[in-house]
Formats: structure tokens, sequence, C-alpha cells
């Protein structure tokens, strides 16, 4: 029967790999095996009070353990990848105290209260995803109750409207978002394990093979995630291979007051997304281009703004510096 299963088994991630590709707009993709390494845009983590421990597979240091308290953390990278307005985020975990909410991703946006960009949690025994903004909490739950020390696939998409929660590759719920926007504060990193505010919703347990993606995944790779998990040094293998049809793109020039000149490099349709330094998207270049071309910049007010072009879904995100 076991030998079955197993066949069985084999034949749903076969199906799996061939209907999906869990490598477009992976952002970032963290194994973490005893620390935060992270190979596809080197969006390393630092770690704080975590410890190896035994990952979902059962095999030694091959995920993070969190002890529960203010200093038990990973720092990952204040970069605006990780805040886009379309995310996707999966993860495994395995709880060893139910608190009332632990935070398993957090990212904070510029309220001093109200003040979640994005997270995932546990709160009162079921995950949780929630987005505020200054007048406005958005809670979507699972369906599934939380037994200590089991370990669960956990995955959430999000962008300006919607929410969708996953447990072990299985859509539990979605809704309609009333918060405005992510609203991200351009001064703060993005958190796994905690929160870092002054009331810090601590996470203690372990937490193993975590990914970012810069789109909304669908059920099948949600499904997929969970049947297959792909290592991230794996992934790392084929990421480069898309990301060299980037190679040649550039952004022109650079301090700028009225035209940047904009290429996808290599001959090669592109799309492009402008954002701000808070993750706002202000412009999108809509349907694909075949040659460079000029966007004007002379009506945005001076500041920081950030350019990602993508050919093929592999991106490449370039700071413009508005005069």
């Amino acid at each position: 029967m076991k030998k079955i299963t197993f066949l069985f088994l084999l034949g749903m991630i076969g199906s799996a790999k061939a209907q999906v590709n869990l490598t477009s707009s992976l952002t970032a993709c963290y194994a973490l095996d005893g620390n935060a390494t992270e190979p596809i845009n080197n969006f390393t983590g630092t770690l704080s009070s975590v410890s190896p421990t035994l990952g979902h597979l059962g095999a030694a240091n091959t995920a993070l353990y969190f002890s529960g308290n203010n200093s038990s953390y990973v720092q990952l990278p204040n970069n605006s990848m990780l805040k886009p307005n379309e995310i996707s985020f999966s993860a495994w975990v395995k709880a060893s105290v139910l608190y009332s909410n632990q935070a398993i991703v957090f990212t904070k946006n510029t309220q001093s209260s109200f003040f979640t960009a994005y997270t995932i949690a546990i709160f009162s025994g079921s995950f949780v995803v929630c987005r505020q903004d200054a007048n406005t909490t958005d809670l979507l739950y699972s369906t599934t109750a939380v037994t200590l020390n089991t370990w669960y696939h956990v995955a959430f998409s999000m962008d300006i409207s919607t929410a969708k929660i996953y447990v072990n590759g299985v859509l539990e719920g979605s809704m309609n978002l009333g918060s405005t926007g992510f609203n991200y504060d351009p001064t703060r990193n993005v958190l796994l394990g905690g929160t870092n505010e002054p009331f810090n919703n601590y996470f203690n347990g372990s937490i193993d093979n975590v990914r970012f993606y810069n789109r909304i995944l669908n059920n099948s790779e949600v499904s997929a995630l969970y049947a297959e998990d792909v290592f991230c040094s794996e992934i790392a293998t084929e990421i480069p291979k898309r990301q060299t049809l980037l190679s040649g793109a550039f952004i022109y020039p650079n301090p700028a007051k009225e035209i940047v000149k904009i290429s996808g490099g290599n001959g090669l349709p592109y799309t492009y997304v402008v954002n701000d330094l808070l993750g706002k998207e202000i412009f999108t270049s809509g349907l694909p281009l075949e040659e460079s071309s000029d966007y004007l910049i002379q009506d945005l007010p001076a500041g920081i703004y950030f350019i990602t072009i993508k050919s093929e879904n592999s991106p490449k995100t370039f700071k413009l510096i508005k005069e």
C-alpha cells in the first residue's frame, strides 16, 4: 500500500512540474539551512538569536528555530523587490507554543498604529493574513486549526485589492481588501519570526524553506510548492539562465531630470513598471515593447524611484534618482 501511495505522489509531482513554473518571478528563496543565505538575488538575511533545527523533512540543521522572544528573528534586506504591489509568500512552519499573535513574516507600513503592510501569522489558533492602512484592518483566516509541533505549508498571495490564504496546498480563504494599499515604510526591513514593534508579535517554533514571488501564484502553483518543494539551490541553477536575458537592460541617464531611456536589452520584448519609494505603482508600460523607449519624468517630484524591467518573466530592477 505504501508503494502504491508513493507512486501516486510521484505522478502528482510530475504532473505539477509539467503544468507550473515555480521559478517565474521568484524574488527570494531561503532554505534556512542554519543560515539566511539567499541564492537568487543575494538578499541574504541576518540572524538574531535563532538556531539550526530539524527541517520539515526531518533532516538535521535544515530549518531555523525561533525561541519566542523579542530578540529572536531574521532580518531580511530592506529592498523594494521584497515589498511589491503583487506578492506571494510560501513557507513551512511548526509552532512550539501558541501565543495570541505570532508573526511568520512581517513588513511595516508608514503608520505608527495600524502598522502592517503585509504579514502572515498565527492568531488565536489559526493562520491569518493581515494588511492595514490608517483606518482599516483586513484579516483573512485559514480554516485549519493549528496543532502544536506539526509542520504546515502556508502560503498567501496579495495585491492592491485581494488576498488569498493556503494551507498544505489548499486554498482556504480569499477576500477583497478594504485597506487602500501596502504603503511600505521605506526605512524598515522585512522580518521573519517577529515584528520588532513596541508590541512585538514574536514567533516560537521552526520555519523552513521560505519563498517570495513578485506575482500572484495560482492554485496549481501553490499546490505544486506543497507537493514538490524544490530546493533553493536547484532553483538557483535555473534562475541565472533566465536573468541572462536581461543582461543588456539599462536605464539612462541616471540621475535624470526630464527623460529616461529604458531598454530590455538583447533585442527581446520587455515590459517595465515604475514604483515610488513606498512601493506604489505610478506607471506601467502595458504591452511588450520591442525597442528602447522614453519615459517622461519632468512632472514627477524629485526623489528616488524604482524601474523594474521584465523579459520572459525575468525581472531586473534599477533605482532611478529624479533631480
